[in-house]
């Protein structure tokens, strides 16, 4: 029996099943562009475990989107609307 997925795996990467889950960590090809590490940020956001044997590319607490102010310093939080425009959002690729 195949154990299902909530359904943000599904809508955003049409990954429906955990064992299909499984082999696109463990490098299975997959339909979408999906990077590894949107897959097991998610997994964290919705605690779920990572599979045996894997190892992730993320480290815990590296922050994936950071906001990159004029000077090169960033910050990890989205900056106010009337500051938005000294900023660049950046995401780990």
């Amino acid at each position: 029996m195949q154990n299902e997925l909530p359904p943000e795996f599904d809508l955003l990467w049409d990954i429906k099943t955990m064992e299909q889950l499984h082999a696109i960590l463990f490098g299975a090809m997959h339909c979408t562009e999906v990077e590894l590490w949107e897959l097991e940020e998610l997994m964290c956001d919705l605690s779920m475990p990572l599979p045996a044997g894997y190892t992730p590319t993320l480290k815990a607490g590296f922050p994936t989107t950071v906001w990159i102010d004029n000077n090169g310093g960033y910050q990890e939080y989205a900056p106010t609307y009337e500051e938005a425009h000294k900023y660049q959002r950046m995401q780990r690729r």
